[in-house]
């Protein structure tokens, strides 16, 4: 029996797939696919075409933006993705217009707070932080719109009924 391993601990998940699709004889032949050894599990994994690489996330991303979800919609999945183990850099870097569309202000200060509201929506949800990654480190040493408790338990609100009526659409179809 294989344990559970997150999709964001990449090269362990990447050796749970192997294991449960092929029968390798050590931990090297796993690294190993039709011949050629692979520096990483993760890199046998995408060749035997197990794993899939960050382009996933960043098509389901944009086909989001496409079907006009709101930049509220947006952020969630974003950290969403992220616990998944998206990259979060490369889909706010391609698609702050969309994330931020909702923000008023100077370019500089709409990315702050772009930023912040992401870190607000990591921090309620749990699982990986936001504020782990490189990219938002600036960003989470200080606090913005979201930051007394009753802002927090009112996004709680709004987080839970914006999943009640996803879950009411999904319903109906």
């Amino acid at each position: 029996r294989i344990r559970f391993v997150s999709p964001a601990n990449v090269e362990l998940f990447a050796l749970r797939l192997l294991l449960l699709n092929s029968s390798p004889k050590s931990y090297d032949d796993a690294k190993c696919f039709e011949g050629h050894r692979f520096s990483t599990y993760r890199a046998a994994a995408m060749a035997a075409g197990l794993y899939i690489d960050g382009n996933e996330y960043h098509t389901a991303f944009e086909q989001a933006v496409r079907i006009s979800r709101t930049p509220s919609e947006l952020r969630y999945m974003l950290v969403t993705l992220y616990q998944q183990g998206a990259d979060p850099q490369r889909l706010v870097e391609s698609h702050h217009a969309a994330l931020a569309a909702d923000i008023q202000g100077e370019p500089a200060s709409v990315m702050t707070e772009l930023l912040h509201r992401l870190i607000q929506i990591s921090d309620t949800h749990g699982g990986r932080l936001l504020r782990a990654h490189p990219f938002f480190a600036d960003a989470s040493g200080t606090t913005t719109t979201g930051s007394s408790e009753v802002e927090r338990a009112e996004f709680r609100v709004q987080s839970a009924m914006a999943s009640a009526n996803r879950q009411n659409v999904q319903a109906r179809y």
